[in-house]
């Protein structure tokens, strides 16, 4: 869990490193190594006056698809032609 949390964005603004979290379940596991974390960014960097936080930030999640007829339709936004094909062979998608 530590290894995926590292690997979320982040963001540096002077001394101060913002972890972006995309969970809030995440966020009780950051706070645990929180501490370990801070005290190697302060000896790696030789510097004591780095800070660290964390913030949860909204992921924007796509519908999922899961009738045939919303994977073609799906299908058909994102390739035009296929709405051309479907018209020239009489394709049904719930068939």
């Amino acid at each position: 869990m530590e290894l995926l949390l590292l690997q979320e964005p982040y963001e540096l603004e002077g001394n101060i490193v913002t972890i972006k979290i995309s969970n809030g379940a995440s966020e009780a596991s950051f706070e645990k190594f929180r501490g370990d974390l801070l005290m190697a960014l302060r000896d790696g960097l030789e510097n004591d006056s780095v800070l660290l936080k964390s913030e949860i930030v909204d992921v924007a999640r796509e519908k999922m698809l899961y009738t045939d007829k919303e994977k073609f339709e799906h299908l058909k936004k994102k390739y035009p032609a296929l709405k051309d094909l479907q018209e020239r062979l009489g394709l049904d998608p719930e068939f």
